[in-house]
């Protein structure tokens, strides 16, 4: 089976990921764009395996 990749970079803000997360692994409409929905969806709602990989965390993690 394939894995489905999400690659996430030059993250800004908290609605720039929640919108590069939903888009790229196609999350369901009734996704509630926090940490507990996340993991809800991911573990329920999203055909796996799939993996998420973030680059440029620094300024990620500066910018937040």
């Amino acid at each position: 089976m394939p894995v489905t990749v999400c690659q996430l970079q030059h993250i800004t803000s908290l609605e720039q990921f929640y919108d590069e997360i939903t888009y790229q692994l196609h999350l369901p409409a009734h996704f509630g764009r926090n940490l507990d929905a996340l993991y809800d969806t991911l573990s329920s709602d999203v055909r796996g395996p799939y993996e998420i990989v973030w680059r440029n965390t620094e300024q990620s993690r500066h910018m937040l």
